[in-house]
């Protein structure tokens, strides 16, 4: 006699691999990804030194004009417009300061304005940035213009 027997095996608990979908975790992080975060920071443009130098670059020691109030060296003030209708800092010494926040992508323009001194043959300007007022981010210089230009 042959018989056949069936055996069909279940697989207990332990065996099979449970898979859980949790739903939270994935709204979660759709929601962090929405977040808007800004591509670049913000930068603030904190002080400004317009001084005379050589031919070479280096001060010269001959004149200086900063944003900081306080100190034996002439003022320079910032203005939106050639005519400085729309001043950024000043009238005062106390109010020479600056703090203009700068957004990445975007172009700006100010016009410089200090006590003339059309004997220096080169200028040097220097700009800082967000308080950092002992290191300039930007560092320029380049021959002075013997002739005022007025615009507008």
């Amino acid at each position: 006699m042959t018989s056949t027997i069936a055996i069909r095996t279940r697989p207990t608990r332990e065996a099979v691999p449970r898979t859980r979908f949790h739903g939270w975790r994935v709204w979660v992080l759709a929601a962090l990804l929405l977040v808007p975060l800004p591509a670049y920071p913000q930068i603030t443009l904190t002080g400004a030194i317009q001084f005379s130098t050589n031919s070479s670059g280096a001060f010269s020691g001959n004149q200086s004009w900063n944003t900081l109030g306080g100190d034996p060296a002439w003022d320079l003030w910032l203005a939106q417009n050639p005519d400085a209708s729309s001043p950024v800092n000043g009238p005062s010494d106390e109010q020479a300061g600056i703090n203009i926040p700068l957004s990445a992508g975007n172009s700006y323009q100010f016009y410089i304005f200090g006590a003339p001194d059309l004997s220096i043959s080169f200028n040097g300007l220097n700009l800082f940035f967000d308080g950092g007022n002992s290191t300039p981010g930007i560092s320029v210089f380049g021959a002075t213009q013997q002739q005022p230009v007025f615009t507008g």
